[in-house]
């Protein structure tokens, strides 16, 4: 089977706790692949659909649909939806060249369009080559800030891979990640969801034939002042969630883990250093403009499904998510 991105394998879905998981497949032949893992919800007599594993898979997608029909998948998809009583789908960062996007375009509304930054690293031999793709003035910056950072600190970056990763560790990210984002102010949909954090751990703890779990430690004196967890799929290191010891900030060791996995990444052959979407400013200053292209679709299966996606999803909640930070913003400069 041939897995577009990584966030197609069953092992997303298979560590998934949620309780209202629905699984649909396009051929009875090929049940495999084009397969529909589903996450149900109902929420004000609306009952809607995303794909299972959601907020921690990054990319919605399924595996390749081969040479079937576009025309009768759709018509047999529909049907087994409609048949499941879902007013509407929801797919988010769905990848323009995936094969949901294929599949779907033209029976789907686009209601968000966002780039996913990336760094191409094929063609660099060394992290030296990759410095010099950045400005003098950024890569003096990056250089400086290391330097900052071992001159005040005894500095210990590791790699650990599968068979290196126990529990103990997820937890120390995930707990320093959670204490950056309150001290932060800002919420996520992972982290206000226990559920959905008790997967995220059986994922990376549960050892598959698919992908690789990277987790990048960076220790200073040693306390953990900056981590990351990643994801290693054929060639493409996917960035999935950084954190970063916020007693150490003034010295920027989240800056300083990045660049030394980066230079773990070039030194073991990957070609694709996927920063994921959206495209923040400071993923963009790491990825010189090179992006991917992601939409978050809708697909109304009913006239409430119809009136949730449009009015709401499409229309609303824009307008209210932006309200919310535009006041978060004015509260925080006052």
């Amino acid at each position: 089977m041939k897995h577009n991105n990584i966030f197609t394998s069953d092992h997303w879905h298979k560590n998934d706790l949620s309780s209202n998981k629905l699984i649909i497949v396009c051929d009875d032949e090929q049940p495999s692949q084009a397969k529909f893992t589903l996450d149900i919800s109902k929420k004000f007599g609306f009952t809607t659909a995303e794909m299972a594993g959601e907020p921690i898979i990054q990319y919605n997608d399924i595996a390749d649909i081969g040479k079937a029909d576009i025309n009768q998948c759709q018509t047999k998809l529909t049907k087994q939806f409609k048949a499941s009583c879902i007013d509407l789908l929801h797919f988010r960062n769905v990848k323009v060249n995936g094969n949901l996007y294929k599949l779907i375009q033209n029976i789907s509304t686009i209601i968000a369009k966002k780039n996913a930054p990336y760094i191409d690293l094929e063609q660099l031999n060394n992290i030296d080559d990759y410095l010099k793709t950045m400005s003098s003035s950024t890569r003096k910056s990056r250089r400086r800030t290391q330097k900052k950072l071992n001159a005040n600190y005894d500095v210990n970056f590791q790699i650990l891979t599968n068979e290196d990763i126990d529990a103990t560790i997820v937890d120390d990210i995930i707990k320093m990640k959670n204490n950056q984002l309150a001290l932060q102010g800002m919420t996520s949909r992972l982290f206000m969801n226990p559920v959905k954090l008790q997967s995220l751990k059986n994922i990376i703890t549960t050892p598959n034939d698919t992908f690789k779990c990277i987790i990048s430690t960076l220790k200073c004196d040693g306390v953990l002042a900056a981590a990351e967890i990643g994801f290693l799929h054929q060639s493409v290191y996917y960035s999935f969630l950084g954190a970063m010891n916020e007693q150490y900030k003034s010295y920027s060791p989240g800056s300083c883990q990045l660049l030394k996995t980066i230079e773990w990444a070039i030194d073991n052959g990957v070609e694709k250093f996927d920063l994921l979407a959206p495209e923040d400013h400071y993923k963009t200053s790491w990825s010189n403009n090179h992006v991917d292209e992601v939409v978050d679709l809708i697909l109304p299966l009913t006239l409430k499904g119809n009136i949730w996606g449009n009015l709401f999803l499409k229309t609303l909640r824009p307008m209210l998510k932006n309200a919310y930070f535009l006041v978060k913003n004015t509260l925080k400069k006052s």
